[in-house]
């Protein structure tokens, strides 16, 4: 694919660069060489009426482009190196937390594999836009960390839950304490 990708674009009618994204990465990256660490501060998209987006990058049609189209740029350009490096923290993380998930659960549960091919088809597509740091990809992003934690955190099948090790009284002492206060 990657050896005949000006091929591919061409086919498609698209630009080797799909559709100018080389342009507006190279404005973005000039911008973030300015303020490397903490970024230009985060905006979900670029407000056009503030102008130092207005006119970064002007599409054809004269509209101003509201992204950088990459994530990963974006989370820079916006956050800095600081928040790039949580971005990618949290991304290499939930990559290798729901595949081994997946595969630890695959002969059982066959439904832990899209955690996994959700976050490999974002990460994926957050090379050519920013939509995994906003809109409904963030919140899936945030919805599969929080199935990890969960699901870390819950009783496995078939485990039988002691009352004397959960609550440190017998089962008698905890009927007694339940029913004294409902009184």
């Amino acid at each position: 694919g990657l050896l005949m990708h000006d091929t591919v674009s061409s086919m498609l009618g698209r630009d080797p660069d799909m559709s100018g994204r080389s342009e507006i990465w190279a404005r973005v990256l000039r911008l973030w060489e300015l303020r490397p660490v903490t970024g230009w501060g985060w905006t979900m998209y670029w407000a056009p009426w503030i102008p130092t987006f207005r006119y970064l990058v002007v599409r054809m049609d004269g509209a101003p482009t509201m992204s950088s189209h990459n994530a990963f740029l974006e989370t820079g350009f916006q956050t800095g190196l600081i928040g790039l490096a949580v971005l990618l923290v949290v991304i290499v993380l939930l990559l290798r937390s729901t595949y081994s998930v997946a595969l630890h659960s695959l002969d059982t549960d066959i439904s832990t594999l899209l955690p996994a091919l959700a976050m490999t088809a974002m990460v994926i597509q957050a090379f050519t836009e920013s939509r995994l740091i906003s809109e409904g990809n963030w919140m899936l992003v945030a919805a599969i960390a929080t199935w990890l934690t969960v699901r870390a955190h819950a009783p496995q099948a078939g485990a039988r839950v002691d009352a004397t090790t959960a609550t440190g009284r017998t089962p008698a002492g905890v009927q007694r304490q339940l029913v004294s206060s409902m009184r």
